[in-house]
């Protein structure tokens, strides 16, 4: 099997779909004023999509179950 990688740094100017927002990170804690190493937080849209693929006959949902 043949394994491609998808991955994207995810980043403030990164390409969207056009007219959804882009990421935002904030910071949301430092070492001086929270004790830990320096973190943020990240906001983004996400979105699921459920495709339902027809089987081509009654055979094909007889072996689904």
């Amino acid at each position: 099997m043949r394994v491609i990688d998808l991955t994207h740094t995810i980043t403030q100017d990164m390409p969207v779909y056009p007219g959804t927002d882009t990421p935002r990170l904030t910071p949301a804690g430092t070492y001086e004023n929270d004790a830990f190493a320096p973190q943020e937080a990240l906001f983004f849209l996400r979105h699921r999509l459920v495709r339902v693929t027809p089987l081509p006959n009654a055979a094909g949902v007889a072996a689904l179950r």
